[in-house]
């Protein structure tokens, strides 16, 4: 199975994926300041995480994945605004969970909205096909190949 990372930064073949980047990232203050929607929605969903789900991984601690290059390709053109790259990855071990991020598009929804889309993310239940089906990856690793091109 083929997996592919989506990165701002700059990434080498051979270069090991660290798990926990966008845990640092949301939990920092800029994140709370500049995006607060996005904070909170995340906290809300480690929250039922952790009360209701607690055998998935925590998204503070994946490398985000996905199984498709046209999904990452999308992600990367509409989410990143194509900057960075796309990278072929290649799992050296861990453990993967899927599910459909677009349940954390949460903008100006209310609190039962969130809590409710939070427990369908958690559930693992991913229509066929989902272009915006993401991979957590709790473990190890790296690049194997850039595949789509620095912008």
């Amino acid at each position: 199975m083929k997996y592919y990372y989506v990165s701002r930064r700059t990434l080498k073949v051979g270069a090991q994926l660290n798990p926990g980047i966008y845990g640092e990232r949301i939990n920092g203050h800029d994140m709370m300041e500049d995006n607060y929607t996005k904070y909170i929605t995340e906290h809300i969903f480690e929250s039922i995480r952790k009360e209701k789900f607690s055998n998935c991984p925590s998204r503070f601690d994946a490398i985000f994945l996905f199984e498709d290059e046209d999904a990452a390709l999308a992600y990367w053109t509409y989410q990143e605004k194509r900057q960075g790259a796309v990278y072929e990855i290649e799992i050296i071990e861990g453990t993967i969970f899927q599910a459909d991020m677009s349940l954390l598009w949460c903008e100006g929804a209310p609190y039962s909205t969130i809590v409710q889309n939070a427990q369908s993310y958690w559930s693992g239940l991913v229509p066929s096909p989902c272009i915006t089906k993401e991979i957590l990856l709790i473990g190890q690793a790296k690049v194997k190949v850039l595949a789509a091109p620095l912008t």
